[in-house]
């Protein structure tokens, strides 16, 4: 019963704010901008990466150097079994010594003794090999063994970076070669309006000349381009990586399908997908995977072109310079529980509305919107009641000794000072089929200053609530 309650109330999809767009949406899956007066959703913003940088070593990169290495760090691995982050462990070696001859050498005046030449004593050296912490899987399951730190490193790179590396020079050349062609095919239409012009007695401006030449000067030079690339074909291009069919396929073996199988020694469609050019079947083939970049992003509305939200550019601060959430800035609604409803009667529910600024009042009033589309009942709310929150504080949901307005208290289902529980009649039709939905209408004065330094005047923010199925009589 509890595990019901408390998937109930962070259900945040039972309560939708309507956008400047007219899409609905949680209202912590929007933004307020300031500047406009008006809910931001993710399609009426512009998001902008700011930083790319690793999760483990928060190494950041530029645009240019994240793209170069796909998207990927350099020195940080993920476990190919678990997804954890791979730890770099250090073995000490001795280097291994030369066989000696068994054969004896004269002993000459020249020849130095033993004693004159002593021996130095070998210089252990350092070798490394990955391993995870979580499920104790190290590079030596896969093969790999100790080696030096830069080898190692150069040893997991993905295979099919050389190919993909052919496929982008080959596709840069077919793009040359289109817009050399478009350019020569320009400058030729150019020469024959020329031509035409001359014919007719119409002579040409001198500006009108000095364009035409330089469009006819940048023409010869995409022809002479094109002459040079005229011994590289297209198909020639793509021959080196183009995939070819082929009929000839290895046999299985013939225990195939009647030996005994391991799942253990197997890996999961997970394991498979995560390395898509290999995609290995057994855990022997597992190899080490290089961890993908996370990005910061600041997003800007697109039609003030302010910044709603702006994180900080270092990689260990998880701070914001900016942060215009609709969460932080308006009056949140929510959906008191314990409530039944029956088709065909008028039922009570109640709904709750919290403040979220610690700082500063809030007021509002709760209007039913029967005409709206999308609700299939109608609610009764105290229209002409306009109710004031305190700011937030924690202390006031333990404090139940709250003053309350004689003619407010029999609305109200409780009140917590900045959380109010307002109680609302909503008739269900009789007929009514899937889940009950009704619209109300949130009007709010926000305590903010418009860019010409007058006070904003009152607004009205739309809101859709599913409350829920419909029992029967």
């Amino acid at each position: 019963m509890l595990a019901d309650r408390m998937a109930f109330l962070l259900n945040v999809d039972r309560v939708l704010y309507e956008c400047s767009c007219s899409s609905t949406y949680p209202l912590c899956r929007l933004y307020y901008c300031r500047y406009c007066l008006a809910l931001r959703c993710a399609d009426c913003t512009q998001h902008e990466a700011d930083v790319y940088f690793c999760s483990q070593c928060l190494q950041s990169h530029m645009a240019p150097e994240a793209k170069l290495h796909y998207m990927k760090c350099k020195k940080c691995f993920e476990c190919p079994s678990c997804q954890s982050v791979l730890a770099l462990r250090a073995v000490t070696t001795l280097p291994e010594e030369s066989p000696k001859s068994t054969e004896k050498e004269p002993v000459t005046s020249a020849t130095p003794t033993a004693s004159a030449t002593p021996t130095t004593p070998a210089t252990p050296a350092k070798k490394y090999f990955l391993s995870c912490g979580n499920c104790y899987w190290t590079t030596k399951d896969a093969g790999y063994e100790e080696q030096e730190l830069a080898v190692l490193y150069d040893s997991f790179f993905d295979t099919e970076q050389a190919v993909i590396k052919q496929l982008k020079e080959a596709y840069q050349v077919i793009a040359l070669r289109d817009a050399t062609e478009k350019t020569a095919k320009k400058s030729a239409s150019q020469t024959n309006k020329r031509k035409t012009m001359a014919a007719l007695g119409i002579r040409e401006d001198s500006s009108s000349f000095l364009s035409s030449l330089s469009i006819g000067t940048r023409g010869m030079s995409a022809l002479n381009r094109s002459k040079q690339l005229a011994n590289i074909s297209a198909v020639d291009a793509l021959q080196s990586v183009m995939s070819v069919a082929t009929s000839d396929v290895e046999a299985l073996p013939d225990d195939y399908f009647t030996r005994p199988l391991d799942l253990s020694n197997v890996t999961t469609l997970d394991q498979r997908l995560r390395d898509v050019k290999n995609q290995p079947a057994a855990t022997v083939q597992l190899k080490p995977l290089r961890k993908q970049l996370l990005i910061k992003k600041s997003v800007r509305c697109k039609k003030c072109d302010h910044s709603l939200c702006k994180p900080e550019f270092s990689t260990s601060n998880i701070k914001f310079k900016i942060q215009l959430l609709a969460q932080l800035q308006l009056p949140e609604v929510r959906i008191h529980p314990g409530y039944s409803l029956v088709a065909g009667k008028e039922c009570e529910v109640v709904l709750s509305v919290s403040n979220p600024d610690q700082l500063s009042q809030c007021t509002f009033k709760l209007v039913a919107d029967n005409d709206n589309q999308r609700s299939n009942c109608e609610i009764t709310t105290p229209s002409d009641v306009e109710f004031s929150l305190e700011p937030k504080n924690d202390a006031f949901s333990l404090d139940d000794s709250i003053e309350t307005d004689p003619e407010k208290e029999r609305l109200l289902e409780y009140n917590h000072g900045s959380k109010i529980g307002i109680k609302c009649s909503v008739n269900v039709p009789g007929d009514l089929a899937g889940n009950a939905k009704v619209c109300v209408k949130l009007h709010h004065t926000p305590l903010l200053t418009s860019t010409d330094g007058s006070t904003v005047s009152e607004q009205q923010f739309p809101i859709c609530i599913d409350l829920g199925s419909v029992q029967g009589f």
